[in-house]
């Protein structure tokens, strides 16, 4: 995870811990934006090296979009109600 991704968990959860309404903005900000990076990730915007990933690592990065995916739908969800 990238510095500004930590720094936006630290400001959704900070949000959260005070029962502000803006934690759900917070947290879809960091899922779109978490969304955005594994996008530009399988665009290969970044550099992509030739090795296969190991199944390990492979499993990781098929839950991550899906988490990332669940965090922008609750926040959608708490922000309607």
């Amino acid at each position: 995870m990238s510095g500004p991704s930590r720094l936006a968990g630290f400001v959704a959860a900070g949000f959260a811990m005070t029962n502000h309404h803006r934690a759900l903005v917070a947290a879809l900000v960091r899922g779109l934006g978490r969304i955005t990076v594994l996008a530009a990730g399988l665009g290969a915007v970044f550099p992509v090296v030739p090795d296969r990933l190991p199944l390990q690592l492979l499993v990781l990065e098929a839950i991550a979009p899906g988490s990332a995916g669940v965090n922008v739908v609750i926040s959608i969800q708490g922000m309607r109600l």
